[in-house]
């Protein structure tokens, strides 16, 4: 398990995990079940995250979003899709391709 949170965001996440079981545990005095159970396992995997420095769901979006940018990188980057997608949008805005439009340019017959 990589950490992928730094240590002052864990040790935040820790002492807010250590009040939402201190609230939760409060609520649970006062008859207010499902709201403090809530409380006490939200704050235990905030405590949990903040000693281990580990999110697991910021490693999903992470994932996730490298992921994606590499596909769309490696899909997007190179230079026949850049020529084509531009002489798409220049047909669609223009009515003609950018090279039929270069040609008549240079040459006004």
């Amino acid at each position: 398990m990589e950490e992928n949170i730094s240590e002052r965001n864990g040790f935040m996440r820790l002492i807010c995990g250590v009040a939402m079981t201190a609230m939760g545990t409060a609520h649970l005095a006062r008859d207010s079940k499902g709201l403090g159970f809530a409380l006490i396992a939200a704050g235990a995997m905030k405590v949990a995250e903040g000693i281990f420095l580990y999110c697991p769901l910021t490693a999903a979006i992470n994932s996730n979003v490298k992921d994606a940018v590499a596909s769309s990188f490696d899909e997007f980057m190179d230079g026949d899709s850049i020529m084509k997608a531009f002489n798409e949008n220049y047909q669609n805005k223009y009515g003609q391709s950018a090279s039929q439009a270069g040609q008549t340019a240079t040459n006004p017959s």
